[in-house]
């Protein structure tokens, strides 16, 4: 009489756990570019969003026959997100971590305001910074420049 076992041996256990433990080895290299990758798309989807509002506060400025800046964009202190006030007036709140873009955070060294005169030059020149927590060694600045008010997204890896 032949009895049969049920279940693995224990060869076969080991040699399962092997080759699971060798695919994971192969994979943690591949899911940290991943991760890299994810997070740089969420700094360029945040400069791409600051620029649009700030090309769209600068084209609302040209339009208007007024003599003082009406709408200006006020970047959080704590660096997740800005708003857009006009005449003291909250218009628009955006937050980074509510967007689904978390690690990603805006400062500005020499102001926190962002306003433009009636010919679509910034009242001054704005370099914001946009980079992630994570990893700020590769940031973005999204840039208006002083006279003609062009709004530019640099790169800098360091």
């Amino acid at each position: 009489m032949t009895t049969r076992s049920k279940g693995f041996a224990l060869l076969e256990l080991v040699s399962g756990l092997a080759i699971f433990l060798f695919m994971l080895v192969i994979s943690l290299p591949l899911w940290e570019g991943f991760l890299q990758i994810s997070e740089m798309s969420k700094v360029n989807n945040a400069c791409s969003l600051l620029a649009t509002d700030i090309a769209d506060i600068q084209n609302k400025s040209l339009f208007k026959n007024l003599e003082d800046p009406v709408y200006i964009i006020m970047l959080d202190r704590y660096g997740d997100g800005y708003t857009i006030v006009k005449n003291q007036t909250i218009v628009k709140s955006v937050r980074f971590s509510e967007l689904g873009l978390d690690p990603v955070l805006a400062t500005c060294a020499n102001t926190n305001k962002i306003s433009f005169s009636t010919n679509g030059s910034p009242q001054r020149a704005v370099s914001v910074n946009v980079y992630s927590r994570k990893n700020s060694s590769k940031r973005k600045y999204v840039e208006v420049q002083p006279v003609t008010g062009r709004i530019v997204i640099t790169d800098e890896t360091t």
